[in-house]
């Protein structure tokens, strides 16, 4: 039988529970989501764009390589979106003012 003092070194080596032993923590359901390659895709693209640039990389869902093209593509469609914006913005601005003429005319 063994001692009682013995039991944590049997299961905690350096800091780190070893697996199968039952004391393996539960993960969060934050720490679901961050390994959720849909949901740090969802966000990437859809929702956050380069705020979401922590959460891929603490999601270990993804490589290494697969973090730096996704930071990668974010950060050109980004760059991308406020082009467009800078170019298209001036139309916009031209549009409202004639919409407003011709509704002021009526």
């Amino acid at each position: 039988m063994t001692d009682a003092a013995d039991a944590p070194e049997r299961f905690i080596s350096d800091g780190f529970v070893v697996p199968g032993t039952g004391l393996e923590p539960i993960p969060s359901r934050r720490r679901r989501l961050r390994d959720s390659r849909a949901f740090v895709l969802f966000m990437l693209f859809a929702v956050l764009g380069p705020f979401a640039l922590p959460l891929l990389f603490s999601s270990r869902a993804f490589s290494r390589r697969w973090k730096a093209v996704l930071a990668l593509a974010v950060l050109v469609l980004t760059a991308g979106l406020v082009v467009e914006t800078v170019v298209y913005f001036p139309q916009f601005v031209e549009w409202g003012r004639r919409i407003s003429e011709a509704m002021q005319q009526r």
